[in-house]
């Protein structure tokens, strides 16, 4: 389905690590516009190494992340910036700060990357609460609201400046099944609405199966399958049997 769809991130021959420790080594794989994207593995394999160093977080050993035309790992000043706006990330705890207002959380990326007025900024704060049912939740604290409600105003706040990429991180952990089943129908949702293009890092395979287009499956510092889930399934390699058949038993 996606075979012809333009490539918007594209990884090359990617090695990350922390000092002298290689996490992984020489990924090279491609997201294509629109669809939901999976990155696979036990715990500890390094996925959210990954997302930290496709966002930008880091910097890689060697390697490159490219956003269209645009490589983030040697970007700078305001090209960088420009580049980091076509994203936004949930990150797996929500990240909301405690002190701020629901709404106010979800208006920072506008204070920090816009001269909106006061009003305007409240009132697309206010458009991205209701693309996630949160509408009614503007005038609360981070402390009042379920595990779920924080994940989807974190979502909101994800989703401030119009973002091409929303970019997931373990989006499920601590929730329930009904919750985390509501989360990925709202992910879903997101991406037939906004036509945008959806990274997720998980292990949940529940949440895998409803969700995910294509992806890849990380162990042993490399890719080990890659494809949608069903190719992925029928890998021959034992990594990936195991990893597929222990989920299964959750």
């Amino acid at each position: 389905m996606n075979e012809t769809k333009e490539v918007v991130i594209t990884v090359k021959a990617l090695t990350v690590g922390y000092g002298e420790k290689v996490i992984l080594e020489k990924l090279d794989f491609e997201v294509r516009r629109g669809e939901v994207f999976v990155i696979l593995g036990g715990s500890g394999c390094g996925k959210s190494t990954l997302l930290k160093h496709m966002i930008g977080l880091y910097e890689p050993m060697a390697g490159e992340v490219w956003f269209g035309p645009d490589n983030l790992v040697t970007a700078q000043g305001e090209d960088r910036i420009r580049i980091l706006r076509k994203f936004g990330v949930m990150y797996q705890s929500g990240a909301l700060f405690g002190s701020l207002t629901v709404l106010e959380n979800v208006t920072l990326p506008l204070d920090e990357f816009t001269d909106l007025p006061t009003q305007a900024k409240e009132l697309i704060a206010l458009a991205k609460l209701k693309l996630v049912a949160m509408e009614t939740a503007a005038s609360q604290m981070p402390a009042d609201l379920s595990g779920g409600m924080q994940k989807r105003a974190a979502i909101a706040r994800a989703m401030a400046m119009d973002p091409d990429v929303l970019f997931f991180d373990e989006h499920t952990t601590g929730l329930d099944p009904v919750m985390a089943a509501e989360l990925d129908r709202t992910i879903l949702r997101l991406r037939e609405k906004l036509h945008i293009t959806v990274v997720v890092v998980t292990h949940d395979m529940t949440s895998i199966r409803r969700i995910a287009d294509r992806g890849i499956m990380i162990a042993d510092k490399h890719i080990v399958a890659a494809g949608s889930i069903r190719e992925m399934e029928q890998s021959g390699d034992a990594r990936v049997i195991n990893f597929f058949m222990r989920q299964e038993g959750h």
